[in-house]
């Protein structure tokens, strides 16, 4: 009886299509170095360079001047003494207060526009006094005396809340001066510009109230 024969069985993994998994590996490494070689080709011939964008400001708008509302180029400190006399009593008090002059971007217009040179021109309202206010804190009484001899007439007090109101008006007023309006337009002129200029605009201001007719 004949002895039974080792047979030796070697097993080799394949793919269905019957590729060895070592030549999948291999196949698979070629075509990733392929794919490697032609972004570097295409890259070479400027095929990924950046696209070149045109980047222009829209220029002036009165949406856009608008929502500014009000540009405020000063603000004006007064220093004035004022005297008042009446309710058998006389006064005088140094006043001081500040106020602020503004120009409202509300009702700007655009007279001139040209987008290709991008230039343009904007007609504003004249400066005006936004508000007045007397600093109470550093106002100070000068003198306030009887000028009469009449006993147990007037009032002092009401003297005094009369000149108060009063110079709310002397700051106003003073604040109005033509000197203090003309550096207001000129500082108000020279903000926009400066803003449009930074966007590479050219623009000039010319005031509603002295526009040639």
């Amino acid at each position: 009886m004949n002895s039974p024969k080792h047979i030796a069985v070697q097993s080799v993994c394949r793919t269905a299509s019957g590729a060895t998994v070592l030549e999948v590996i291999l196949i698979l490494a070629i075509a990733i170095l392929g794919l490697v070689c032609a972004l570097m080709l295409l890259r070479g011939a400027g095929v990924f360079r950046n696209s070149q964008f045109d980047f222009r400001s829209t220029g002036p708008t009165v949406t856009q001047l608008e929502s500014l509302a009000e540009l405020v180029p000063l603000r004006v400190y007064v220093a004035d003494v004022l005297e008042a006399e009446g309710e058998s009593y006389r006064g005088s008090w140094l006043v001081k207060g500040d106020a602020i002059i503004s120009v409202s971007l509300k009702g700007a217009r655009i007279v001139e526009r040209n987008d290709e040179k991008q230039t343009a021109c904007i007609s504003l309202p004249p400066p005006r006094v936004l508000q007045a206010r007397v600093d109470h804190e550093r106002t100070k009484t000068w003198d306030v005396r009887k000028n009469t001899w009449v006993p147990f007439v007037g009032n002092p007090d009401r003297l005094r809340d009369a000149a108060m109101q009063h110079a709310q008006k002397l700051v106003e007023e003073a604040a109005r001066e033509d000197q203090n309006m003309d550096y207001a337009r000129k500082t108000a002129a020279l903000v926009l510009k400066s803003m449009y200029r930074l966007n590479g605009w050219e623009v000039d201001v010319q005031w509603a109230d002295q526009a040639t007719k």
